[in-house]
């Protein structure tokens, strides 16, 4: 079956992680600390990537991929170390949260800085908008179901038909795998098309993932 193989194959950021993850799982470190240094780490891409040179924005890019790897590499620690705890993965989420937002916002103000044109500015704020509302329909359905945070925890299911797999793809590209696409961008000067996408795709984003939940959930 392809499917499975398919499934396996992403996020791709989960095979670049393991090597990492093996050096981290044998330091004395927690979870939580790994969960810092990936905020640490995607935090200071944005603040890279508002200085809006172009040797900037390719280190923007390899610290954020950087924060991807922590970020990938903080739960798998938690369950190896049985350490996992409902603190842990809220500040997990709270950090996934903060980095896009930010980023999008540092993206959308340099872009302003160097055109003076106002509509990166409101860009940038559509595509932190949206990772916000993503963000607070994910703590919303936790809150009306205990369960979902072990739902989430179950991995991914084997998508059914066409429309599936594209909103399969296309979550685990907007989301795990995001930093590659940043990269890719950047490394061919391509970056000023991020923003106006992520600004559109952050709203396709939280739609697909609410009508995802809701199926799970029945809402």
């Amino acid at each position: 079956m392809m499917a499975p193989q398919v499934l396996r194959f992403f996020p791709l950021i989960r095979s670049v992680s393991q090597p990492f993850l093996a050096v981290l799982l044998a330091l004395p470190i927690g979870p939580n600390l790994v969960t810092g240094l990936s905020l640490v780490s995607g935090l200071a891409a944005a603040a890279t990537l508002y200085i809006s040179s172009q040797n900037f924005e390719l280190w923007a890019a390899i610290l954020l991929i950087v924060s991807y790897i922590f970020d990938n590499c903080d739960g798998e620690i938690a369950r190896k170390k049985n350490l996992t705890s409902k603190f842990g993965h809220r500040f997990d989420s709270f950090s996934d949260w903060l980095v896009h937002s930010c980023f999008f916002l540092a993206l959308g103000s340099a872009w302003h800085t160097v055109t003076g044109d106002p509509w990166w500015l409101w860009f940038g704020w559509a595509a932190a908008l949206g990772s916000t509302i993503n963000y607070l329909i994910a703590l919303l359905y936790e809150k009306l179901d205990q369960n979902a945070l072990h739902a989430r925890q179950e991995g991914a299911t084997i998508p059914n038909g066409p429309y599936e797999w594209f909103l399969f793809v296309f979550r685990e590209l907007a989301r795990a795998d995001f930093c590659f696409l940043v990269a890719l961008l950047m490394t061919f000067n391509l970056h000023w098309l991020l923003l106006p996408t992520a600004a559109a795709g952050a709203q396709v984003y939280w739609l697909t993932q609410f009508h995802a939940v809701a199926r799970r959930f029945r809402v």
